[in-house]
């Protein structure tokens, strides 16, 4: 499952298994 957070004060991507777990960032935008 993907999905967008701003969990490290930026907009990125996530993905993570489908019971939840396991979530990792997959983009590292610069601003």
């Amino acid at each position: 499952m993907a999905f967008q957070s701003n969990r490290t004060g930026k907009m990125e991507l996530w993905v993570m298994k489908v019971d939840g777990s396991g979530a990792r960032q997959v983009t590292g935008v610069r601003r």
